[in-house]
């Protein structure tokens, strides 16, 4: 199991080959193992410009597990954003909160951009898939 961020939805739905696109569309097929969480889905959804694209995709993503948020995932995810802060790393508030849900579910994260992500690999331990 693993939470994909947008960027590998993007790239999925654009039909871009690569292996993170290739690990979701196997996911997506076998119908297991994608989570989904709010961010990630608005990030999606928010970009996409055709009203028919829109409601097709927000169909196919409302069959997927939902990793739900409360108070105390904001909690953490503010203490993270501002422990990177500390040693001078500044992520987007977004790419925190999906990170963070991650440590939480203790489930890893496939993203094509790891470099936004990477900060938080290796100073709260989460997992990049």
């Amino acid at each position: 199991m693993f939470v994909a961020d947008s960027s590998v939805w993007i790239d999925f739905f654009r039909d871009v080959s690569t292996r993170e696109v290739e690990l979701l569309d196997g996911a997506v097929r076998k119908e297991r193992g994608v989570l989904l969480c709010g961010p990630v889905m608005q990030e999606v959804l928010q970009g996409i410009r055709n009203e028919r694209e829109y409601v097709d995709t927000r169909l196919m993503l409302s069959g997927f597990r939902f990793l739900h948020v409360t108070r105390w995932t904001f909690y953490r995810a503010a203490a993270v954003y501002r422990g990177l802060r500390k040693r001078g790393i500044t992520l987007g508030p977004f790419d925190v909160l999906i990170g963070t849900l991650c440590l939480e579910y203790g489930v890893p994260l496939l993203t094509c951009d790891r470099k936004a992500f990477e900060p938080m690999a290796r100073h709260a331990r989460l997992e990049l898939a």
